[in-house]
């Protein structure tokens, strides 16, 4: 008898530790996965919380994580445009806290990309061209989302000099006034920036007219001091950023010949060399920072979408924010009347706008062409060799774009889901209407991340009741 009890003990044991064990691994499997990449971390979560709906356990309300991103805007108007999304509160509906507070601190073009290498900041607005000439000696930055196609440079002259639509009125055919515009320079003072964003526009232009740095007078300073010695009168020539090319349009100097003009004779290819006068800009950071905070890349990459979207629907509002908050950090004096003019320089493009960029390769802006076109210019200066660097050394914005798209699909159909499923149930769905709202709100943000996350929540919420 004492025999049967004690086996009868050791059963009970066994069965109770192998309880425990189940409901731990069960904790641990509905919890797990919560950081993967978005893809594999939804449908697992809609699994198991299909499988703890089955079971009768309450499904998981998803929360946004609270983090802190260390920023840095430069003084540029398609570079300082996060300020938007801190005023706008679009961060803090993502559940970022954009570091050093109120709106992260602002660097010079010159030492953005050393700054972000030091791990300074975590994120940074950032020209894709620019950093293909950094990766050739720190392969290690990549712009994750992009905001425009950079149309905004120009090489300014003094009134008496000739721009190239002055030249084709007169008869001259567009590439011969091309050529005949930038021969002007020879022999010439040039006042231009140290930063590379400006250089492959700079290098193209040069190109045409067969001239070099070696045919003029090369002065290189910053842009406040650029536009100081073209009003004294002290260069005859100047290429910039845009509040220096716009400072001086209003100024009365010339816009000798501008990346637009180039860029209307771009071809689909790499090899069209007329793409360096396109480029794009967006949001950038370091391999590390992006392999570790995937979830909060795409949150970011979806404020720039929306304050996009802001900009183009409340445009005044947007000047309001962003014209005196340029001024404060690059020095200009630009009033928000100029706000329409400086963002059509900028060509700032929404999430559906851009689609062309990475689905379109007949289109001269897909996302690659102009990085190819770099990588070209700089083999052919001997500062690279053939199949030393890709578009992907320094851009990500495809990947995102996908991804986000991807998402957004997904959210569309777990939102018509949710719908059906809260309109024909006969059990209380507050929590699932509640969850479906705020899935709604999040896809309103462009943050697909999250509008598929709450969406599918509400899903699961709406079989459960309560």
């Amino acid at each position: 008898m004492k025999r049967n009890m004690l086996w009868i003990l050791v059963l009970l044991v066994i069965v109770a530790v192998f309880s425990v064990f189940s409901l731990t691994g069960c904790k641990d499997v509905i919890g797990e996965g919560k950081e993967e990449a978005v893809e594999k971390s939804t449908e697992e979560t809609a699994e198991k919380t299909e499988e703890a709906t089955a079971e009768g356990e309450e499904p998981k309300i998803p929360e946004i994580p609270q983090v802190e991103v260390k920023w840095a805007s430069l003084p540029y108007f398609d570079h300082s445009y996060a300020v938007i999304g801190v005023e706008g509160g679009f961060f803090e509906d993502a559940g970022i806290k954009i570091m050093p507070e109120p709106a992260g601190t602002v660097l010079t073009a010159e030492s953005a990309v050393p700054t972000m290498l030091a791990g300074t900041v975590d994120v940074e607005s950032g020209y894709a061209p620019a950093f293909m000439h950094s990766s050739i000696e720190s392969p290690n930055l990549k712009v994750f989302a992009y905001a425009n196609a950079f149309l905004g440079f120009a090489i300014m002259g003094q009134k008496e000099y000739k721009t190239v639509p002055e030249l084709i009125e007169e008869g001259q055919d567009p590439q011969e006034a091309i050529k005949n515009a930038v021969l002007q320079m020879v022999g010439k003072k040039f006042a231009y920036p140290a930063e590379t964003g400006p250089n492959a526009f700079i290098a193209l232009a040069f190109k045409k007219a067969g001239i070099t740095y070696d045919d003029l007078e090369s002065i290189i300073v910053d842009d406040p001091k650029s536009i100081e010695m073209m009003i004294g009168n002290k260069v005859d020539f100047q290429c910039g950023g845009v509040p220096a090319h716009y400072t001086l349009l209003k100024q009365g100097f010339k816009e000798i010949i501008h990346s637009g003009t180039l860029a209307q004779y771009a071809e689909a290819s790499s090899d069209s060399e007329e793409l360096l006068a396109i480029g794009h800009a967006g949001w950038s950071s370091t391999d590390e920072w992006i392999d570790n905070n995937h979830d909060t890349m795409l949150r970011m990459s979806s404020v720039l979408y929306r304050i996009i979207d802001f900009m183009k629907d409340f445009p005044d509002d947007a000047f309001g924010i962003h014209v005196p908050y340029v001024n404060s950090i690059g020095g200009t004096e630009f009033t928000v009347e100029d706000g329409e003019a400086l963002y059509a320089m900028n060509n700032f493009k929404t999430f559906e706008e851009q689609e062309p960029w990475y689905f379109d390769k007949t289109d001269p802006f897909y996302y690659s062409w102009n990085l190819e076109a770099v990588i070209n210019l700089l083999i052919e200066q001997g500062a690279v060799e053939e199949g030393q660097l890709t578009a992907d050394v320094v851009s990500l914005a495809d990947d995102t774009y996908k991804e986000l798209l991807s998402l957004k699909d997904s959210t569309d159909m777990a939102i018509n889901e949710a719908e059906d499923l809260i309109a024909a149930s006969e059990m209380d769905v507050k929590t699932a209407e509640r969850l479906l709202s705020q899935a709604k709100d999040f896809y309103e943000w462009r943050n697909y991340l999250d509008s598929d996350r709450f969406a599918s929540a509400a899903i699961e919420w709406a079989k459960f009741g309560g």
